[in-house]
């Protein structure tokens, strides 16, 4: 048995019955990110039936994934470094760009876009900071840093922190860490979200700038 459908810039194919496996595209930017949990012989079905986009980026453990080489060709291999941070642990980053940082708002997001060299409104919708939650710091007018959430659960209790990034010029100033500790702090410290125990970030492992905001 097999459920397909959409949700805002992604979509789903779940596989019941007898091997259980979950497949998500998001849409939107070439190669679309794919994201692949569950049995093997679900995510099989996934690719054989369902979702197989032509090009993709799809997160993988270190040595590949057999269903995976059965269908694709890998390109490029970049090692990512998963980094996480619970209430207890989390220390908010006081430098001076501290001082600097503001709320997103949904009318932000061709801002962001322009920001991470996705075109307007292509890949990042508004929904996406209206549902998420994002920060950034403007210069002159100008949004130069940014971060923001990829995933929300509130049942898992965990927020994952991403889509951070400093624009050229600007960068050596304490902007990722600030961004990223606002985040952070809105999530897994305030008051106002009891129910976040852990924040998480992905970032490629030779990503200094990225590691040291994640563990300013």
């Amino acid at each position: 048995m097999t459920v397909s459908f959409r949700a805002r810039a992604a979509t789903w194919r779940v596989v019941g019955s007898e091997h259980i496996a979950l497949g998500m595209e998001y849409s939107g930017w070439a190669p679309q990110p794919l994201h692949l949990y569950g049995e093997p012989a679900g995510v099989a079905a996934i690719l054989t039936h369902g979702i197989k986009p032509r090009a993709a980026w799809v997160p993988t453990p270190i040595g590949g994934d057999p269903v995976l080489d059965l269908q694709y060709e890998t390109e490029k291999i970049n090692p990512m470094l998963r980094m996480g941070v619970d209430r207890a642990a989390f220390t908010p980053y006081v430098g001076e760009a501290a001082a600097l940082v503001a709320p997103l708002v949904p009318a932000d997001a061709p801002a962001l876009n322009r920001l991470y060299q996705l075109g307007f409104a292509a890949w990042l919708p508004p929904l996406a900071v209206a549902e998420g939650l994002y920060r950034g710091i403007h210069r002159n007018g100008r949004l130069v840093a940014a971060a923001g959430t990829h995933v929300i659960g509130r049942r898992e209790r965990i927020a994952v922190v991403g889509n951070v990034l400093t624009a050229s010029g600007f960068r050596g100033a304490g902007y990722a860490r600030a961004t990223t500790s606002a985040v952070t702090a809105r999530r897994c410290s305030s008051s106002a979200t009891r129910w976040c125990s852990t924040c998480a970030v992905t970032t490629a492992r030779r990503s200094t700038p990225t590691r040291r905001s994640a563990t300013a």
